[in-house]
């Protein structure tokens, strides 16, 4: 795919989420049946970034297990709703794509929404006790410039945001920006909606077919849901090549429909668990 065209798309599918912010969190106020059976590989003071955070859904669950969380969105509006529902909860705005510099001359960033200066912090070495109202990240400081505070994070979660990203190419590069984030021996969960399963049939083979005679420019199992939102159908192997390229070992790899595994066909999402290696 052009990265051209494949930029327009992203941008497409931002604008979608921004002019349907507090609606869109509205409909995602639930725990997530999907992600309970993940909460084991988050334990009590790991530092979790949660990409493509949306209204922050996934933070009473990280804060349950007693870790410390940060959030990250491109999204100016879902942020003000995650800041909303939780306050007491870090969040920044940012695009796994395009992860900002990290320079000694950052100015310190205090958590919630807006401010500026350097999105990435490494973790403070000797912070407060929990729940003590403390910023968990620390800003980078008497340092080299660096693109990333490498292995800063115990667990990097990508839900539902992997499949929003066009092109293999930028799905690379989003994977390499993660693994310089997530120590050795860390963890990356991805879900990513199913277009595999029946209900979409249709849909994808409509798109695919129009590939095939030369009238769609998107790539093969890609396509427009309701003509607004962009995504990426993933089949298992594509999945955990992707994280297999870029130093992960796949621990687990499913369909799921309300918690439970399922066959592909019957499937909402896709779920991948990953090690870095």
């Amino acid at each position: 795919m052009d990265i051209g065209f494949a930029q327009k798309l992203i941008k497409k599918t931002q604008d979608y989420y921004g002019q349907r912010a507090q609606d869109f969190s509205a409909s995602r106020n639930r725990d997530w049946a999907i992600f309970l059976p993940l909460l084991h590989y988050i334990k009590k003071g790991d530092y979790v970034l949660d990409l493509g955070c949306g209204n922050g859904r996934l933070y009473p669950l990280v804060a349950q297990k007693g870790a410390n969380y940060l959030g990250l969105d491109t999204s100016h509006r879902l942020l003000e709703e995650a800041k909303k529902n939780h306050p007491q909860a870090e969040f920044e705005i940012g695009d796994i794509l395009n992860l900002p510099p990290i320079t000694k001359s950052s100015p310190p960033v205090r958590g919630g929404v807006g401010g500026g200066g350097s999105l990435w912090k490494f973790l403070d070495p000797s912070p407060p006790p929990l729940g003590k109202g403390r910023n968990v990240f620390k800003n980078l400081r008497n340092s080299e410039n660096l693109e990333h505070p490498p292995g800063s994070f115990d667990v990097v979660v990508l839900i539902a945001l992997l499949h929003h990203i066009p092109s293999h190419a930028l799905r690379q590069k989003a994977l390499q920006n993660v693994a310089k984030l997530v120590k050795i021996g860390g963890f990356v969960l991805v879900t990513n909606w199913n277009l595999f399963q029946k209900r979409f049939w249709p849909l994808r083979r409509c798109y695919n077919l129009k590939k095939v005679f030369g009238k769609n420019k998107m790539d093969f199992n890609d396509l427009l849901f309701k003509g607004k939102r962009y995504y990426h159908g993933f089949t298992k192997r594509e999945m955990a090549g992707l994280l297999q390229e870029n130093g992960f070992q796949i621990l687990e790899n499913y369909y799921e429909k309300d918690g439970r595994k399922t066959g592909r066909g019957e499937g909402e999402n896709l779920v991948t668990v990953a090690e870095k290696m």
